[in-house]
């Protein structure tokens, strides 16, 4: 449906999610003349299932490391942390980099600008390859990956 949107209304093409919602971001502060902070509370306003967040003060109090690994992007998560005061429970966040063009306008672009070649993940980021990572920089004895997805 927001597809179908974006391209009768706005002329956005189909396309990989992170262009899509970079062209989008243009058109509602271009031409829907829709603010920063009006971005910004949309974000915050998220529903989200509280043993989400039970479990990352859990896993803080115990001394464990919380990272993000998420198609969205760095403004969108940084405003929903925000706003549950969940930002001093993350140690690192991988996602799809977000900018301020010349314009003022926010953009978003892709967490990893090349294929990288896994057919699991979606083009702009191999998520397992930042987890192997995670794993290569630090010894974890457990792993809990957690899953937040608003459908």
């Amino acid at each position: 449906m927001v597809h179908k949107y974006l391209e009768e209304q706005a002329g956005i093409r189909r396309g990989q999610w992170t262009n899509i919602v970079d062209e989008a971001l243009v058109l509602l502060q271009k031409d829907h003349n829709t603010s920063l902070e009006q971005i910004k509370a949309v974000m915050q306003e998220l529903p989200t299932l509280n043993q989400v967040v039970e479990s990352i003060e859990l896993v803080h109090s115990q001394g464990g490391d919380c990272f993000i690994v998420s198609d969205a992007n760095e403004f969108f998560i940084n405003s929903f942390l925000e706003s549950r005061n969940l930002s001093k429970f993350i140690s690192r966040v991988e996602t799809n980099r977000s900018y301020f063009d010349e314009q003022g306008y926010l953009r978003v672009t892709a967490h990893t600008p090349d294929p990288h070649g896994c057919k699991l993940c979606p083009p702009n980021m191999c998520k397992g390859k930042i987890l192997v990572r995670f794993q290569n920089t630090i010894f974890y004895s457990v792993v809990l990956i957690l899953r937040n997805r608003v459908i």
